[in-house]
Formats: structure tokens, C-alpha cells, sequence
């Protein structure tokens, strides 16, 4: 077989094209794996933000206790993110109290591995 005739040739052209198509394809199909695990996690620490908060300010305006609502506030949240996913990390909670209105603001930077 000379290589002009390789050229000319067209049995098995499907099969390189496909062959070909296939490594960008499965490289999408990781990658939307990828997000949807990080999308999935962000809904996660989202909602236990979200619940953290609320018991917190519930406490708070209960008590006015400043640094026990922070503690439970922290506690509450890393036993929740600690049951949900072992690939998260998360630094501890920030939460800013405002005494005149008895309002928080908390703040959670997590990582996840990928």
C-alpha cells in the first residue's frame, strides 16, 4: 500500500473522526461533573448558612449574648458541613452582630476538592 492510496482512501474515516471527537467530548462530560458537584455543594452550605443564621439570630435577639451566639453560630455550622461532605473545608464563620438593631451578618468561605 503506497501512501497516495492511504490518501485516497475513504474506509475508516469514521473512525478517526470519531476517535477524535471523543477526548473534547469526555472532557465536557468532567467538566459539567465538575460543576454540577460544586453547584450541588454551594446549594448545600447555602441552606445550613441559611439555618445557622436563623438560629442565631434567634438566639442573639434572645439573649443579646454576643460571643455565645458566635460560638453556636460556628459550632452548628461546621458539625453541619462536616455531615454533608468531607471534600468541603470551611474556615470559621464570621458573624458580625449589630446590638442597636439585633441583626447579624455572617459571612463562610469554604474550598472544595475537585
Amino acid at each position: 500500500m503506497s501512501i497516495l492510496s492511504l490518501v485516497t482512501q475513504r474506509s475508516g474515516n469514521v473512525a478517526i473522526m470519531t476517535a477524535g471527537a471523543l477526548v473534547p467530548m469526555l472532557a465536557v462530560t468532567g467538566l459539567a461533573v465538575d460543576v454540577q458537584s460544586v453547584i450541588s455543594s454551594k446549594t448545600k452550605i447555602q441552606s445550613i448558612v441559611d439555618m445557622a443564621a436563623l438560629a442565631g439570630g434567634k438566639e442573639f435577639q434572645r439573649t443579646g449574648n454576643v460571643s455565645g451566639t458566635q460560638a453556636m453560630i460556628s459550632a452548628l455550622i461546621m458539625e453541619q458541613v462536616g455531615n454533608h461532605n468531607a471534600d468541603i473545608t470551611c474556615e470559621d464563620p464570621t458573624v458580625l452582630p449589630d446590638p442597636d438593631t439585633k441583626t447579624l451578618t455572617l459571612t463562610l468561605e469554604c474550598s472544595q476538592n475537585t
